[in-house]
């Protein structure tokens, strides 16, 4: 399954032309795919970037509790 650069900048909280210039320099944080001049996003690679394909919680060693 695929998605737009369009919709990847959207869920990741960058505008389109952020994700456009990194696209251009090979720079954007997530696999693409160029489809002659379409640029398309593998939906797996920016669930992994965003860790949602992990639904293990972290460990309890970032759990630290507060002293009350």
């Amino acid at each position: 399954m695929t998605t737009t650069l369009a919709t990847a900048a959207a869920v990741l909280g960058i505008s389109r032309s952020q994700a456009d210039r990194l696209a251009a320099t090979y720079a954007f944080p997530a696999p693409l795919i160029r489809a002659g001049n379409r640029i398309i996003v593998p939906v797996a690679g920016l669930l992994q970037l965003l860790l949602l394909d992990n639904p293990t919680p972290p460990t309890a060693g970032h759990l630290i509790p507060t002293p009350r």
